[in-house]
């Protein structure tokens, strides 16, 4: 059986981001959302998460361009996160943020979302910060204490690398190499959206479907109703890509008849993690 989880990131960031998911889930395909505890639109999310109890809601384990939940000298010193995701990740495994301190956040991030969602299903992160080798095991260790057994992985099928993103191709082959030694908690087989993110269309979304083989699939996505309001809101985001990033276009795909109609015509089953 073929199965496919397609989630919607950032939920919680932007009211744009919040409508986009709704609507998404409602008259779309998507059935999971990732929640960004400390968005600027968080609460609404909430209150949309509540109304629409089918969708599978995770946490999205934030370190970036939000303010945190609690004061850390290093992470946050100017009370708000790094705006530059490379930087951090830099700046972590160098050792020059103290792990004392993510752990820290990531717990208050992980009780917050355990306090306020009742259909709350797994942990995933912005940008897969969580992916990195430091964050990944005290990751780990927080999903056990928390009892939370499931967790978005990285794992890009081959067919899906581009010989115009040799970096992200040398990162998604390491996160393969790894996986075999990540054990405990319970992931998709393989993830789709590291190399396109914000750039999906119909044709493609349906192209890599025909690829699909047995086994559970997950597909990242980032849907909005404005990609005026969000560029306002995140400008730097195009500067991260070769292509203009459009929250618009990724919405119009998983709202799509036409993919719905092709997800149908491949015998693939729609689901979120609680069913996985």
């Amino acid at each position: 059986m073929k199965r496919l989880i397609v989630s919607g990131d950032d939920f919680g960031l932007h009211s744009s981001i919040n409508e986009a998911i709704e609507e998404s889930f409602q008259k779309g395909i998507l059935t999971s959302a990732s929640l960004v505890v400390n968005g600027e639109a968080v609460e609404e999310a909430i209150r949309i998460a509540k109304r629409n109890p089918g969708l599978g809601i995770g946490l999205h384990l934030t370190l970036i361009e939000e303010k945190p939940l609690i004061q850390s000298k290093y992470l946050a010193p100017n009370g708000i996160f790094p705006s530059n995701h490379n930087q951090l990740a830099q700046n972590i495994i160098l050792g020059k943020i103290p792990m004392s301190e993510i752990i820290a956040e990531f717990e208050a991030q992980i009780s917050y979302i355990k306090a306020n969602v009742e259909n709350f299903t797994h942990l995933d992160s912005h940008r897969h910060m969580h992916m990195l080798p430091k964050l990944w095991h005290s990751v780990v260790k927080l999903s056990k204490k928390y009892e939370v057994n499931k967790i978005r992985y990285v794992d890009v099928p081959f067919f899906d690398f581009r010989k115009d993103q040799i970096f992200k191709d040398i990162l998604a082959s390491g996160f393969k190499f790894v996986r075999y030694f990540r054990k405990g908690l319970i992931s998709p087989d393989s993830f789709l959206g590291f190399m396109e993110s914000g750039n999906w269309s119909e044709d493609k979304f349906i192209n890599l479907l025909n690829k699909f083989h047995e086994g559970i699939w997950e597909v990242g996505m980032h849907p909005g109703s404005s990609d005026k309001k969000l560029k306002l809101k995140f400008p730097e985001w195009d500067t991260y890509y070769d292509y203009p990033f459009s929250w618009e276009k990724e919405m119009k795909t998983i709202t799509s008849i036409k993919v719905k109609d092709a997800i149908e015509a491949c015998n693939i089953q729609l689901v979120s993690f609680k069913e996985i």
